[in-house]
């Protein structure tokens, strides 16, 4: 199965965030299964942002060391959001 992508709008989707307090942009999480792999702030460069995700998307990759119950939370309502804007 491919990948999906979701954006969300901090200002225009604030409400769905629910308590995920977003600092610092711009911000990436990256997500699968479910499960949150990354979360935090990314240096906007093309190249920073491929070597992200191929170690955080690769088989086996590394779930992220985040203890904030919002981000998990966050991560396990994406695949209810995707399913919803199919």
């Amino acid at each position: 199965m491919a990948p999906r992508w979701q954006w969300i709008d901090i200002e225009d989707e604030a409400d769905w965030l629910g308590e995920v307090d977003v600092e610092t942009f711009p911000t990436l999480g990256v997500a699968a299964g479910g499960r949150l792999r990354f979360a935090g702030p990314v240096a906007p460069q093309a190249d920073t942002l491929r070597r992200l995700l191929r170690a955080t998307l690769a088989p086996g990759g590394a779930e992220a060391a985040v203890a904030d119950a919002a981000l998990l939370a966050l991560a396990a309502r994406l695949p209810q959001r995707a399913a919803d804007t199919v």
